[in-house]
């Protein structure tokens, strides 16, 4: 059977450590993991965790327990707890206060975190709002506004702002980060702030 995950909240602290000590020492890991079954309190019983609207008793399922690939126990816990990725790639930070706001700011982070450019950048999407002209709304990274734009009270018009600010702000994201390639200058750092 293939490697099921579960969430981490559900796993037995001792094949935690059990794991964490895996990747320090290998050689150790399969027999503290063996001693550390035998001495757990929960030995011989399995984690049981109701499905959504089950009741408890004999019609509750039994969640499938976590099987790990005795050949690669390394790539199997790797793909478990996804160690070989950055625990955080890319941010986009929600400043927006109205619907329209917050609409443009879901349908920007939904494409943009699927964008290769846009998905190891930090962007902060604000609104200011105006209720008879609607809301002003710009995308900075760092201290520089990447994108400016009047957003309409109707929140269907949104979708079509945040696709417009998505290739405005890969553009500038682009070039910026082309031109910090190409300077040569050496007395220049970079932004601290």
């Amino acid at each position: 059977m293939p490697f099921q995950a579960r969430p981490l909240s559900r796993i037995p602290q001792w094949l935690i450590l059990a794991s964490l000590l895996a990747l320090a020492h290998p050689g150790m890991a399969q027999q503290n993991v063996m001693e550390a079954e035998a001495a757990s309190p929960l030995a011989g019983q399995q984690d049981v965790m109701p499905e959504p609207g089950a009741t408890d008793g004999p019609s509750a399922q039994k969640e499938p327990d976590i099987e790990i690939n005795d050949a690669d126990p390394q790539q199997a816990l790797e793909r478990q707890f996804q160690l070989d990725r950055p625990e955080l790639s890319g941010l986009i930070v929600d400043r927006t206060m109205t619907m329209a706001g917050k609409t443009f700011y879901r349908t920007f982070s939904q494409l943009g975190m699927q964008d290769p450019i846009l998905n190891r950048v930090v962007l902060t999407i604000h609104e200011r709002p105006d209720p008879r002209w609607g809301s002003q709304v710009w995308i900075t990274e760092r201290n520089s506004v990447l994108f400016r734009s009047q957003l309409s009270p109707r929140i269907n018009e949104a979708d079509e702002n945040a696709r417009a600010a998505l290739e405005a702000v890969q553009e500038r994201v682009l070039s910026s980060r082309v031109s910090a390639a190409l300077q040569s200058n050496k007395d220049l750092a970079e932004e601290e702030l």
